[in-house]
């Protein structure tokens, strides 16, 4: 087995990909499959046609003892991996019942920031949607009705009718679709119950049926839309962290400001504009809180594996960010790359952006822990905006000499990293507004700086 998978490694990963290579690769695994005895586990299957592309290349007649598990989220799935022999082996983790998918509808709708929070919100809620986002090119759809920030708390009892009870039945009892359906309404307070009823018959079109995975991508898609165009693009920068990380908010916001995403507005700091927009994302249950700071401020926060799917598939779609390496097998782009995030996936043939065009790239992300090469004479040092290489610990000082010449760099992280030493002509990047040395060897800053 080990064999097996040095040889998918080096098939997958390298850079001289033939059909010559494809067919030895088949043909191995073909030869292991028929020949042997196998415990065989395929995780989080999202459509029937994946399925039928895998099981076509298996044994269709077991003989030897050999069983192949799978896990999905979805029954029709679940039905097509047993079908073919007439017994049902498919067992079902039970979805919500009723009352709890009605539990946490209303509970998901009701939840907010702290009440200290809470409090300043009515002051922010034009800030959500005024104008659309800077430096980002993208076009974008037009915005829904501007969401407030009032208090779901105070509203009455007998103000419940004006959402539309019957929402949280069309979820099939899946708690991603609840809580996504239950953010959308939590945002649109002042809708009333007719444009929840179009809404439903818009996204469920087969009523209450087991929801499928289009049903799910219907909803993140409406849900997307509904964003005014300034959430849009900083919903799509969560597409440069990897699946199942836990994110910091400091990181997330002070990034924001560094790309333009987020200025000055209606009186507040720039500062105050990424709160309301990160705390806006919270209650579109786009992102969920991890670690809360003792004045109950959110400090980390992770995003759902759905969600953030279909966030990098927006992103791709978009050209907003280019990932490299990671959970995500993204095409190479046709156009420039403008951010780039590097992310660790297991091999060290992985993290190629041969081919690429990074001469515009404005932001660059490295993730993971292991050594590697970036290629830093391939970018404009005149555009380079953000640079986070929180935990890459190839970086050393002869590298500052370069990150020395990005002239317009806003965001410098080198957290983690084995850097000792900060060169003077750091004093250079004078548009430099956050640099990150924390748990590095850095004992002193250059004078003057």
């Amino acid at each position: 087995m080990g064999l097996l998978l040095d040889c998918s490694e080096d098939f997958f990963f390298s850079s001289g990909m033939n059909l010559n290579k494809l067919a030895h690769f088949i043909s191995l695994v073909l030869c292991y499959l028929f020949l042997g005895r196998y415990l065989l586990l395929i995780d989080d299957i999202w459509s029937v046609e994946t399925w039928e592309t895998i099981r076509n290349w298996l044994p269709h007649d077991n003989t030897n003892g050999s069983r192949v598990i799978v896990t999905t989220r979805f029954q029709a799935v679940g039905a097509a991996c047993s079908e073919r022999d007439g017994t049902d082996y498919v067992h079902t983790v039970h979805v919500l019942s009723d009352a709890d998918s009605k539990s946490l509808f209303h509970q998901s709708i009701s939840d907010s920031p702290s009440r200290k929070e809470g409090e300043r919100m009515d002051t922010r809620s034009q800030v959500v949607g005024t104008g659309s986002s800077k430096g980002d090119g993208t076009d974008h759809l037009p915005s829904a009705d501007v969401p407030s920030f009032s208090n779901p708390q105070s509203r009455k009892v007998g103000e419940k009718e004006e959402v539309h009870e019957d929402i949280w039945k069309y979820c099939g009892g899946l708690p991603l679709a609840i809580v996504t359906m239950a953010g959308l309404v939590a945002c649109n307070p002042k809708k009333k119950s007719d444009h929840w009823s179009k809404v439903c018959k818009s996204l469920f079109p087969e009523q209450v049926a087991p929801l499928t995975l289009e049903g799910v991508t219907r909803i993140l898609d409406y849900c997307y839309n509904d964003l005014p165009a300034d959430l849009k693009t900083c919903s799509l920068y969560l597409s440069i962290f990897p699946k199942g990380s836990k994110i910091s908010k400091k990181r997330l916001t002070r990034r924001w400001i560094s790309e333009c995403f987020v200025s000055e507005k209606e009186g507040l700091s720039a500062e105050e504009v990424a709160e309301t927009y990160f705390n806006h994302l919270v209650r579109r249950k786009i992102i969920r809180p991890v670690d809360h700071s003792s004045n109950g401020k959110v400090k980390s926060f992770k995003v759902h594996d759905m969600i953030l799917e279909y966030i990098v598939s927006k992103s791709s779609e978009e050209n907003f960010i280019t990932v490299v390496g990671g959970h995500w097998l993204m095409p190479t782009p046709s156009n420039k790359v403008r951010r780039l995030s590097m992310q660790s996936s297991g091999s060290k043939h992985g993290n190629s952006t041969k081919g690429m065009n990074l001469s515009q790239v404005r932001s660059l992300t490295v993730f993971g822990s292991q050594n590697r090469r970036l290629p830093f004479k391939s970018f404009n040092n005149g555009i380079i905006q953000v640079l986070d290489l929180e935990g890459w610990k190839g970086l050393t000082n002869k590298h500052l000499i370069d990150i020395c010449k990005m002239l317009v760099l806003k965001y410098l992280s080198l957290r983690r990293t084995e850097v000792s030493e900060i060169p003077p002509k750091i004093e250079k990047l004078q548009y430099l507004e956050t640099l990150d040395i924390r748990e590095t060897n850095v004992e002193v800053l250059p004078k003057g700086f």
